[in-house]
């Protein structure tokens, strides 16, 4: 699947929770998850989604995965500019960093602490 059918079914899933169709948006969201295993936005939307219809469990996992996913990206892009001796944040280190912050958040209203 190309990135531009990923970016619309994310689009579409964030749609459909937006709307109130939870059942409908995890669907779209775990089409989006089956196939690109590296979707933050699509995690995170799952796990939304997810605690929107009362799942609970489905929800931590769907959270755990998109804090993993972000921690690893930020730790990623943060080598990457210590070796190009680059110095700060980047706009790839921010969205990261806030992407950690608001899973951290989610993982928090469903119970679980993370370090």
């Amino acid at each position: 699947m190309s990135s531009q059918n990923v970016n619309q079914l994310i689009g579409h899933a964030w749609k459909l929770h937006r709307e109130g169709d939870n059942a409908n948006a995890i669907k779209e969201f775990q089409k989006v998850t089956d196939v690109a295993h590296d979707s933050v936005d699509a995690y995170y939307g799952l796990g939304l989604a997810l605690r929107a219809n009362g799942d609970i469990e489905g929800a931590k996992k769907a959270f755990q995965t998109s804090y993993d996913l972000t921690t690893q990206a930020l730790t990623a892009v943060r080598k990457v500019a210590e070796a190009e001796g680059v110095m700060g944040n980047s706009l790839e280190a921010d969205r990261f960093m806030m992407l950690t912050r608001m899973a951290s958040q989610r993982l928090a209203e469903v119970g679980v602490t993370v370090n």
